[in-house]
């Protein structure tokens, strides 16, 4: 609980950082993924692009916007790479599921499909065990949404997390359901 209150903050803060940046910077997508920076190695210039790559690829397909990255790099050693979307509409459950099975398809071929990037990973290939998708779901304005809708769909280490917001406590959640991906993509498959 502490670690999503934490996560929470952390985008909060990042939103109120974007906020004041001039227009100009937020209408260039490239300024998130700085490769100029003279101190960054040449791994970390390519995970920059294979994050650029997927989250635009995906903001096309979708009309999505990402509003986060993440990569767990120690050592040089590529662990994990994360992408977080905060979309303007509500989805159902089965509509979050579909996204996240999509995201981390899109996340996982810009990794594999990179030769340059294969020296640097952990493993090879790179698995749903790699990869951590977080979608928060909102309504049209913005705004929180609470049980029994889901809040947020969080895919972390092959397990996707379904979380609902308490309407008494914020900062709390009310209902949280887990399911495998492997589960995912069963309920994927026989639905369709």
């Amino acid at each position: 609980m502490k670690f999503f209150f934490i996560l929470a903050l952390f985008v909060f803060i990042s939103i109120c950082i974007l906020s004041f940046l001039p227009n100009s910077y937020l209408k260039n997508p490239l300024f998130w993924f700085d490769n100029e920076d003279k101190n960054l190695t040449n791994s970390e210039r390519i995970v920059n692009k294979i994050l650029y790559e997927a989250s635009t690829s995906i903001e096309k397909k979708y009309n999505l916007k990402p509003i986060g990255t993440g990569i767990s790099m120690p050592g040089g050693v590529v662990k994990n790479l994360s992408l977080a979307f905060d979309p303007r509409q509500r989805f159902s459950k089965d509509q979050l599921r579909e996204l996240t099975i999509q995201f981390s398809t899109e996340l996982l071929n810009q990794i594999n499909s990179n030769e340059e990037i294969q020296p640097s990973l952990v493993k090879r290939p790179f698995t749903i065990e790699n990869v951590e998708i977080v979608i928060y779901n909102h309504d049209k304005q913005g705004y929180s949404i609470y049980d029994p809708e889901i809040a947020v769909a969080h895919l972390d280490h092959g397990i996707i997390d379904y979380k609902t917001n308490d309407p008494e406590n914020e900062f709390k959640y009310k209902n949280r359901h887990k399911e495998t991906y492997e589960e995912a993509l069963q309920l994927t498959h026989n639905k369709n």
